[in-house]
């Protein structure tokens, strides 16, 4: 009698554990559609996730009057429950003074948090705000240690600094080619600042052979995907310098190429 009782016990606990995983693993929360009164449930139940959705719905007067202070509530609390999306938030808004006051220590305290969890947008922040912010005396050796850790991740910005860093021997040994490889994974990504890179690099022959089919193609990509009238504008006197080592059935062929290139990413 004690062993069925025993067995009985033992699949009642299977049972219960098979079913949790079930709910883990194939129910998954969608938090973003979640109705606002369970929204609050879960987040009052300390649901860091929920925490964060509620924040937003606050801050962008989803579902319930805007409040920007009950929306950086619940986001601190997702945030300090270990959420690292909630985390880098916290650090943009403190690094941006927005919805709250400029506080760049406590920026880098939630980035910190966030990029030790691998959030690549922490970490290329930090690396920005390493490099170019005065109040932080221009710690390059960090903004590297930082750039590095977000473009392994494929973060385009970050790729993109990272290779103007070697260009320009910046905390490291300068390399027209490490550059390269870094501008071109941010180039594929849509970065128009990397795809303006590559056309100078392919024009002077820096870091590869001189290539001027390269260079034109890639001021081509500028000038179709980038916002920058500026560099638009520089990108179209380049590539018509570069058009002039060319043939017009070289043009045709990469200007098809071009076309074809955006339609496949939908840039």
């Amino acid at each position: 009698m004690k062993r069925i009782v025993f067995i009985t016990m033992v699949l009642t606990v299977i049972i219960a554990l098979m079913v949790f995983l079930y709910f883990k693993v194939f129910m998954k929360i969608d938090y973003s559609q979640t109705r606002f009164e369970k929204l609050t449930k879960l987040a009052t139940q300390n649901d860091m996730k929920a925490q964060f959705q509620l924040g937003i719905r606050y801050d962008n007067g989803i579902d319930v009057d805007k409040n920007t202070e009950e929306a950086m509530k619940w986001y601190r609390k997702s945030a300090v429950n270990g959420y690292a999306t909630a985390q880098y938030l916290l650090g943009y808004l403190n690094y941006r003074g927005e919805s709250i006051e400029q506080d760049k220590q406590e920026a880098i305290k939630w980035f910190e948090l966030a990029s030790e969890q691998g959030d690549a947008d922490a970490q290329y922040y930090l690396g920005w705000m390493f490099e170019n912010d005065d109040s932080l005396n221009h710690n390059v050796s960090k903004a590297f240690k930082y750039y590095k850790l977000a473009a392994d991740q494929g973060h385009a910005w970050a790729q993109y600094f990272l290779g103007r860093m070697y260009e320009n021997a910046i905390n490291v040994e300068h390399s027209n080619q490490i550059a390269i490889k870094w501008y071109k994974r941010s180039a594929e990504q849509g970065n128009a600042y990397a795809q303006f890179k590559l056309g100078l690099m392919n024009y002077g022959g820096k870091g590869t052979i001189r290539n001027y089919e390269q260079a034109y193609y890639w001021w081509m990509l500028v000038c179709a995907i980038s916002n920058d009238e500026q560099l638009i504008d520089d990108a179209m006197c380049n590539r018509d310098l570069a058009a002039k080592n060319l043939n017009p059935s070289q043009i045709e062929k990469l200007d098809k190429q071009a076309r074809n290139y955006l339609k496949k990413k939908d840039w």
